[in-house]
Parts: structure tokens; C-alpha cells; sequence
């Protein structure tokens, strides 16, 4: 269940950049306690509390960038009037609090985004109280430092009771209480946040969507009234207990990666799940998985405290015959040989630093897409002239691979990347007439003249080679653009 069903049409605002407001200090300070309105915040902002001030002008800031939309039902002469007041290039503190309390009082959504490490870093939600027609909020990334940008107090929200989407990932937030009063909320995004207790979430029974991820949460047990959700994100945490998930009968996505898990057993009852990304740390939880044989995506992080060859064996996971998608991490996989039965697959991405052999992979006649990263030991590419398919190849690590040979049949390629080996020849590469991008950084080639022939190439990184000033000559005086770099 996504927000498109609950509207025809959403509205996104985005903020500029903003400075750091100081506080003029006056005699009689306003009482916040009485603002019913956005206007009465904006009349009196240079009065107002630093952090309360940065918010109000924050929203302003939205209004004189032109960063608003206003509801297709919305009155016409709003939007004349605004026009009127933007073409007088007012400034910000000249802005009209009547005109702004009305434009914003009509606002779907607003977000704060992260644009080139800067955050807005606010604090104080109060302002945003007025603007109860939000359906929509996005407060991703106010914490900046240890010093600054914390935002903790949610207390505020409680009077957008029309909330259907909120995000609040990346701040410094503890208390959840305030979040029981949002019983609209469909999505809720808290990763990357201080918290310990989720038990006011309870409330919140029509959540499809919930991210939890790196936090420190032990206990879930409260999810189980939540039999609505649909997308759970609970990694990162300090989560031992699973067994609960089993009854949320609505599951479909679950992020369960990088927690204390020791019983996997509820993954039995996972059939349904569309993704799951997991980690598991001992062998009786890859027979288990080995039994979702129903699974089509897997995301799987393979973390065994001991990194011998009969903990590695990754026999349970070639009963998963109908994958077409599989994330496989795990650094001391050396041996592909079970995957060669998953004949189903089309996605592949392979990270492990022992891996040597790539000849299994040969049977994967489906694959258009294969990337593997930390194989330090491979040096053999000829398993790979059997994926005619491939579309997109990726091999990005310090390689002992020199000759690419093996590639030239595979002339479906349009994305390659050959990192950090140790290839001087690319001949080879000629016949691959589908190429648009070309990754071949930190290798040991001079001369590029070969790719003369590429006239679908537009882009290139020979970057850490010590590339023949000549032969990239040659290269550029093409008809076709490339960008080089």
C-alpha cells in the first residue's frame, strides 16, 4: 500500500540552503504556547528562540526560492498574489507572514534534504504545528556532528494527525511517544537514530512500511500487533529473537542483516517473502533458509564465527533452484560449485576474498548481470565466455587478471567494469560493439587505440593507468562524444 492510493497528486517542497539564525533579544518575549497559526510564528521570528527561528526560516526560505506547489483545488489568486510579491524581489525578511501562512497552510509535503553535507539542523518543530493539512514530512538528516542538528523532541508532531508518510531517520531521537498520536502513518522511517523502545508504535496499526535499522533495539515483541506491515527494516540492532515475525501475515520485504539473531527457525514460515536480506552466522540457518525454496531474490550476508571449509559449504543454498536474483556476501567462500543448480538466475553479485575459481558460474547461462568484489586470487576469466547474456559485468578488486581474452564473445556487454587487475592489453574489448560504459581505472594499459571501434562508448575511466598520450589522441577525434575521465 503506497501514498498514491490516499492522493491524487503529491506535493513536494524542498528547502534552500539556510544560515544559522541569531536571536534579537527583546523585552517582552512572545508566548509560542498561544500560536494557533504559522503567521504568528513568522510575525515574531526575530524574537523567537535561535532554534525555533531557524525553522520559520526555513519554511520562508521554501516560499522565496520557489520551491512550493499549491493543490490543483487551490485558489488561483494564491498563486497570483504570490507572483506579484516574488516579482518586487523582496527579500526573506521582507517576506509577507499573511501571504506564506496561507501558501503554506495548503502544503502536502515538506522536506529538509541532505544536499552536499549540509543539514538544516532543526530542532524545534514547533513551527511546523500550523501546518496540519501535511500528509507528508521529511526531516531525513538533521544531525550534523555531535554539536548541532539534534533533533529529539517530537512532541510537535502530535498535531499533524493527517500524516500518511514520515521520515526521521538520521537525528539523535529517543522517545517514541509522541508517535502514538500519528495512527494514520502508513510509512515511518527511524534508521539511524538513538532508539531503544518501540513500544509506542503499537498504535500505529496501519503501517506498511517500517524502517528500524541501526538503532539499538533488543525486543520486537510489541510488532505483532502491527499485522499490517508489509516492509520491515530491522537491521543494524541488538536483536536476538525473530520468532515473531512469523505472524505478521502481510510480510513480504525483511531486512534482518548485522544482529544477534541465534534461531532462525521462524524463517520456515517465511514463504512469502519477496526479499530477504539476512545474516546468518551458523550452518543450521542456511539449511533452514535452504527450505523458502519458493524464494525468486535473497540478499545473504554469511558471517560464521569460523572460517574453515565445512562451515562454508554452500551446499543448502543450490535447493533454491528458483532464484533469478542472489546477493551472496560472506569472506571465506571459496567454492561456487552449489551454485551452479541455480540455472534460474539472471542477477548475480558475488563479494568474498578467497575466491579463486570461477567455473560454476559457466552453467549460469541466464545471467545478464555478474559483479564480484574482494576476490584478491582470481586470475582464470574463461568460465565467463559461456554468459552470452551478460549485460553488465563487474569485477572490482585487486585481481591478479591480465589477459580479457575470455570477454570478447560476450557482445551483448553494454556496462564493464575492470578495476585494480592488471591488464595491459584491451584488444580484446573491440569486438563489444554495445559498449556505453567502460570502467577500466587502475590497471596497467598504454594504449586505448582498441576502443576506436566503440562508436556506442560515451563514457570512460582510465584513471591510475599510464595511458599513451597518442593513442587517447586518437580516441577523442571521434565523431561520437565520449567523456573521458
Amino acid at each position: 500500500m503506497g501514498l498514491v492510493k490516499h492522493i491524487p497528486k503529491l506535493l513536494k517542497f524542498r528547502f534552500a540552503d539556510l544560515k544559522k539564525s541569531r536571536t534579537i533579544p527583546m523585552t517582552d518575549q512572545p508566548d509560542p504556547l498561544t500560536f494557533t497559526r504559522f503567521i504568528d510564528w513568522c510575525r515574531v521570528k526575530d524574537s523567537l528562540p535561535a532554534e525555533a527561528k531557524r525553522t520559520v526560516e526555513a519554511l520562508l526560505w521554501l516560499l522565496e526560492c520557489h520551491l512550493w506547489a499549491y493543490p490543483e483545488n487551490a485558489n488561483e489568486a494564491l498563486w497570483l498574489e504570490w507572483k506579484e510579491w516574488k516579482s518586487k524581489r523582496f527579500s526573506l525578511d521582507q517576506c509577507n507572514c499573511e501571504l506564506a501562512d496561507r501558501i503554506l497552510s495548503t502544503c502536502y509535503f515538506v522536506e529538509t534534504p541532505d544536499w552536499g553535507g549540509y543539514s538544516f539542523q532543526l530542532t524545534d518543530l514547533r513551527p511546523l504545528t500550523a501546518l496540519t493539512h501535511l500528509i507528508r514530512l521529511d526531516l531525513n538528516g538533521n544531525r550534523k556532528g555531535e554539536g548541532n542538528g539534534k533533533l529529539c523532541d517530537l512532541a510537535p508532531l502530535t498535531a499533524l494527525t493527517n500524516l500518511l508518510e514520515l521520515n526521521l531517520r538520521g537525528n539523535a531521537i529517543v522517545d517514541l511517544s509522541p508517535l502514538a498520536k500519528l495512527t494514520n502513518l502508513i510509512e515511518l522511517n527511524l534508521s539511524s537514530n538513538q532508539i531503544t523502545d518501540i513500544t509506542p508504535l503499537a498504535a500505529l496499526t496501519e503501517l506498511t512500511k517500517l524502517d528500524l535499522s541501526k538503532n539499538s533495539i533488543r525486543d520486537l515483541s510489541l510488532l505483532a500487533e502491527i499485522t499490517t506491515l508489509e516492509d520491515l527494516d530491522i537491521s543494524y540492532n541488538q536483536i536476538t529473537d525473530i520468532s515473531l515475525l512469523a505472524t505478521l501475515p502481510d510480510l513480504r520485504y525483511l531486512n534482518i542483516e548485522n544482529n544477534d539473531i541465534t534461531d532462525f527457525s521462524a524463517s520456515e514460515d517465511w514463504h512469502d517473502l519477496a526479499n530477504p536480506r539476512l545474516t546468518i552466522r551458523q550452518p543450521a540457518d542456511l539449511e533452514r533458509l535452504a527450505t523458502l525454496t519458493d524464494l525468486t531474490k535473497l540478499e545473504l550476508v554469511i558471517d560464521y564465527p569460523i572460517k574453515d571449509e565445512p562451515w562454508l559449504d554452500l551446499t543448502p543454498l543450490g535447493r533454491l533452484t528458483r532464484l533469478t536474483w542472489l546477493n551472496l556476501y560472506g569472506n571465506g567462500i571459496d567454492d561456487l560449485t552449489p551454485l551452479q543448480t541455480l540455472s534460474e538466475l539472471t542477477y548475480l553479485r558475488l563479494s568474498s576474498s578467497c575466491l579463486a575459481d570461477l567455473s560454476p558460474l559457466r552453467f549460469l547461462s541466464k545471467l545478464t548481470e555478474l559483479n564480484i568484489s574482494c576476490s584478491k586470487f582470481l586470475s582464470d576469466l574463461n568460465p565467463l565466455a559461456a554468459l552470452t547474456k551478460l549485460t553488465n559485468l563487474e569485477i572490482t578488486c585487486e585481481s591478479q587478471i591480465s589477459d580479457l581474452s575470455s570477454l570478447q564473445g560476450l557482445t551483448e556487454l553494454t556496462d564493464l567494469k575492470f578495476m585494480r587487475a592488471k591488464i595491459t592489453d584491451i584488444s580484446p574489448l573491440a569486438s563489444l560493439k554495445k559498449l556505453k560504459y567502460l570502467d577500466l581505472g587502475n590497471n596497467q594499459i598504454t594504449d586505448i587505440t582498441p576502443l576506436r571501434s566503440l562508436t556506442n562508448l560515451c563514457s570512460l575511466s582510465i584513471s591510475g593507468n599510464p595511458i599513451n598520450t597518442s593513442s587517447l589522441l586518437n580516441l577523442t577525434k571521434r565523431k561520437n562524444r565520449i567523456y573521458i575521465y
